[in-house]
């Protein structure tokens, strides 16, 4: 009988060391004791955080690869449709405030609202009370463009959150949150 070890319980050859110190996730042969994940790549017992950083890309990727066909077949480039669906929920903004709501710096933005202009989705109004500044408004074919693109992400957060209960979003969205916050503190 392999002698065990009076701190962990383990024999040594069950133990390994991996980035987050000493792991039990070896059997005596040296094969992981973990799981199949959901892509068939072994999983080991504890939770890596390079899985979670790795799920969040790939979660985005197969997002982006369903809507972005949609989106590049009706003409609008990426950030386009972001900035149509802020606008839907509530338009007459200023360029600043729509920058802020869409995540994007305002440079970008004012690109892309030149074509949306263009287009003739958009259209600037000066600003009531500042001189300097424009107000972002949605034309009439803009609603009813933005309004189909707010109807594609309806359908995507409805894809996407299939049988996820209310207290699991709870969840994940506190985690988000948190997440943001670090990399906000950065």
């Amino acid at each position: 009988m392999p002698r065990r070890d009076v701190t962990t319980g383990c024999t040594p050859d069950s133990l390994s060391w991996n980035e987050g110190g000493l792991s039990r996730n070896k059997d005596s042969l040296g094969r992981n004791r973990g799981r199949k994940g959901r892509h068939g790549m072994e999983r080991k017992a504890g939770m890596e955080k390079k899985e979670i950083r790795e799920a969040m890309l790939r979660m985005e990727a197969a997002r982006k690869r369903i809507l972005h066909p949609y989106f590049q077949k009706v003409g609008l480039t990426p950030g386009q449709p972001r900035i149509l669906n802020k606008l839907f929920e509530a338009d007459h903004v200023s360029q600043r405030e729509l920058a802020d709501r869409c995540n994007m710096d305002v440079a970008t933005l004012s690109r892309s609202l030149d074509k949306l202009e263009e287009a003739g989705y958009v259209s600037r109004q000066k600003h009531p009370d500042c001189r300097r500044s424009f107000l972002i408004v949605l034309t009439e074919e803009g609603r009813r463009k933005a309004g189909e693109v707010h109807e594609n992400f309806s359908r995507m957060d409805d894809q996407i959150w299939k049988d996820i209960s209310e207290a699991e979003m709870e969840g994940f969205l506190a985690c988000a949150e948190k997440i943001i916050r670090n990399l906000e503190d950065v």
